[in-house]
């Protein structure tokens, strides 16, 4: 398994920060929805992955952020000590699922 970051490395505070001001003005937590997507190489496009989606409230942009590298993180594990080692070291985290 390899991890390749196709995202481009911009600072996206300013996108967050106007998105976050949307959702309080709303009396809202910011919804981050996050959905993989699988390369079709047949159609050269991404598909989204039915069925795999999830949405995170947060509720401060300092959350945005901790969230962001949490991601980094957990995919990055995930390259180097593959995906029944993140498992079984996530485990110890309560979770509702």
């Amino acid at each position: 398994m390899e991890l390749v970051n196709t995202a481009d490395r911009l600072d996206l505070d300013d996108v967050v920060r106007e998105a976050f001001k949307v959702a309080k003005d709303r009396d809202n937590p910011l919804r981050i929805r996050v959905q993989p997507t699988v390369y079709n190489a047949e159609r050269a496009d991404h598909v989204l992955w039915p069925g795999i989606v999830w949405t995170l409230l947060c509720t401060s942009l300092d959350e945005v952020r901790q969230l962001r590298k949490a991601l980094d993180e957990f995919f990055s594990a995930i390259v180097r000590g593959g995906p029944q080692a993140v498992m079984d070291a996530l485990r110890s985290v309560q979770t509702n699922g």
